[in-house]
């Protein structure tokens, strides 16, 4: 069979509707996020007719995944009615149905629903014509000490963002295994505290570690200086 690239399903009176393209990419905290694969899984639930998920800049300036649905038609007045007075309740069903699916990282950070996409001659989204998307969790929370304010320095020094809350989730951000390897090296140099990758997986939020500091080991190692060729430190 001659494969297009798009994806589809069956309907419910047998014919195939057309919900996407197959395979997209977008880059997101410098790592190269499969959004056709958050496409397909958003394309399973019954009240979606098609999605497409790209990536946003919040408020802050910070990249997020955002997903632009379209409802499938509600039969009746009164379910049109529900669905957009519920836009709230819908964010959330939608958040929970992509959770139980995908890695907490590849969740969307908005849910913008729209009448239909806006598509170009050739058939594929118009980006330009999408609009801006509305983020829910964009306030900014400061850190409380100094424990803190080398941590958040440290999360955002690894995920090369000018600063984030200590609220705001290292994966979620971009943050990946690579990421964390290098945020645990800085933290024991800076902090010399042992904080493993099992640890920053469970907390994943800069609030998130300072609760677990009491039962942080301190490291015995030493931190690592840079030095010249000729072994003076620099």
């Amino acid at each position: 069979m001659y494969r297009t690239g798009d994806r589809a399903r069956w309907g419910a009176d047998g014919r195939l509707e057309y919900v996407g393209r197959a395979g997209g990419q977008a880059s997101l905290g410098g790592a190269q996020v499969d959004t056709g694969h958050i496409e397909e899984v958003l394309a399973e639930h019954p009240r979606l007719a098609q999605s497409f998920v790209d990536v946003g800049a919040d408020p802050a300036g910070q990249q997020r995944l955002v997903a632009y649905v379209v409802p499938v038609p509600a039969q009746d007045t009164t379910a049109a009615g529900a669905l957009d007075s519920g836009t709230e309740a819908f964010h959330e069903e939608l958040s929970r149905f992509v959770a139980g699916r995908v890695p907490e990282s590849l969740v969307p950070s908005a849910f913008m629903v729209l009448d239909r996409l806006p598509v170009t001659a050739g058939g594929r989204v118009d980006r330009t014509g999408l609009p801006v998307p509305e983020f829910r969790d964009s306030s900014y929370r400061a850190p409380r000490n100094h424990t803190e304010q080398v941590l958040a320095k440290l999360f955002a020094d690894v995920l090369e963002l000018d600063r984030i809350g200590i609220d705001e989730d290292f994966f979620d951000l971009g943050g990946n295994s690579l990421r964390a390897i290098r945020l645990v090296g800085l933290i024991r140099a800076e902090l010399h505290l042992e904080v493993s990758i099992r640890t920053l997986f469970a907390a994943r939020t800069v609030a998130g570690l300072s609760q677990r500091w009491e039962n942080l080991n301190k490291s015995s190692r030493p931190a690592l200086r840079r030095r010249t060729k000729g072994g003076a430190i620099v």
